[in-house]
């Protein structure tokens, strides 16, 4: 568990970086379509990577809890109180 959360924050630290040089090449005069479509794309394929993630963790919270806690909860609190799993999980 404490592996995956960690593996979310890279994903969405990269995601976040391929979305901010998109903006940058949308930005900038001339306009670089390739650019922006090539972060884009590059975005999509890592937000994808990151719902399987936070999906895996959710699977993990609910398997841990013995279903005492559903899904959606679980991905609820991965996206809300990351800092305090990762404390429960260290």
């Amino acid at each position: 568990m404490k592996e995956l959360l960690k593996q979310i924050e890279l994903v969405e630290q990269d995601m976040n970086k391929a979305q901010e040089r998109a903006e940058y090449w949308l930005s900038v005069e001339p306009f670089n379509e390739d650019k922006v479509e090539e972060y884009e794309q590059k975005s999509d394929l890592l937000y994808d990577k990151l719902f399987d993630l936070v999906e895996k963790a959710a699977d993990q919270i609910v398997r841990i809890t013995s279903g005492r806690m559903d899904k959606q909860t679980a991905r609820t609190m991965i996206r809300t109180k990351r800092e305090e799993l990762k404390r429960l999980f260290a």
